[in-house]
């Protein structure tokens, strides 16, 4: 590990909202491995708000369709905490989201860990 991966997200809460379990231990190790103080992950949108009143992320990742719905309340209630957001989905992100959110970044899976941190990192100074 390089010490550019190990500050790429410095000391930051991340919530990862994904439904597929070997993606969200992926995406849990690579953002602790780059230098995230927490990552939470959550598959359902019942356990992400949960964590969500909770905890105060600084950035999360979430799949836009979920066992229980999409998204958009979800990310709605994270924008309205300063949270920054990221989508990756395996489908197109849904008219009325990308309506409602067209300044948050899509990436359509799949999708490195490399890319969706360096989205989180540009984001946030590095000291």
């Amino acid at each position: 590990m390089t010490d550019a991966t190990q500050l790429l997200l410095p000391d930051l809460r991340i919530l990862v909202v994904e439904d597929d379990l070997l993606l969200a231990t992926t995406l849990r190790s690579f953002f602790k491995m780059s230098g995230a103080a927490s990552v939470d992950t959550a598959d359902t949108l019942y356990s992400a708000v949960e964590l969500c009143c909770g905890t105060r992320y600084d950035a999360a990742v979430l799949d836009v369709d979920l066992p229980d719905g999409e998204v958009g309340e979800l990310a709605d209630l994270l924008k309205s905490q300063g949270v920054l957001i990221v989508f990756n989905s395996g489908n197109p992100l849904p008219g009325h989201i990308a309506k409602t959110n067209p300044d948050i970044a899509f990436f359509l899976k799949p999708t490195k860990p490399e890319l969706l941190a360096a989205e989180i990192s540009k984001n946030f100074s590095v000291s």
